[in-house]
């Protein structure tokens, strides 16, 4: 039973990282770079460029994960 919920969680983030969209504000003063997860509804913005990259990849690689951890 664990491994089929695992699979499930791991689909459900493996789905919202296809929806995860980052982008920029080159013209604020410091530079806003954002992040928008369309299924689930969240959204934020960073001074760094790293941790909306790190938000729009990590659930997507964790839900692969998860997958092939309960094939």
């Amino acid at each position: 039973m664990t491994k089929w919920i695992m699979l499930a969680v791991g689909v459900l983030l493996s789905a919202n990282g296809f929806y995860t969209r980052t982008f920029d504000y080159p013209n604020d003063t410091p530079v806003r770079n954002c992040f928008n997860m369309d299924a689930v509804g969240v959204y934020g913005c960073f001074h760094s460029q790293l941790a909306p990259m790190l938000i729009a990849w990590v659930p997507f690689l964790v839900g692969i994960a998860l997958i092939a951890w309960s094939a």
